[in-house]
């Protein structure tokens, strides 16, 4: 999956990130970039994208664990879709890297 965020000097930023888990309002990513809380960024998979607000963030010297909350899709599509569609997409990373 992608992320991609605005950086303080308003340009435009993009960075690969794991998905880790899916719960009932939202989703946790893992990744290299620190992002604040409060950020807007949107998370773009195979299936779908949907914008996100970040909630927290739990960094060390390798990688950043980021807390996310859905937002209301653009398209008028419910919060529930564009989790199911990530909770397959984290499913279906899960069974390439076990090589099912």
């Amino acid at each position: 999956m992608r992320v991609s965020w605005q950086d303080e000097q308003g340009r435009q930023r993009e960075a690969p990130a794991l998905l880790r888990d899916v719960s009932a309002g939202g989703f946790g990513i893992e990744l290299q970039n620190p992002l604040e809380v409060g950020m807007l960024i949107t998370v773009r998979t195979m299936v779908n994208s949907c914008r996100c607000e970040v909630r927290h963030v739990r960094a060390n010297e390798k990688r950043v664990l980021v807390g996310l909350r859905v937002l209301p899709p653009e398209d008028g599509s419910s919060h529930e879709e564009s989790l199911e569609k990530l909770g397959a997409a984290l499913a279906a990373t899960r069974r390439t890297r076990r090589g099912d």
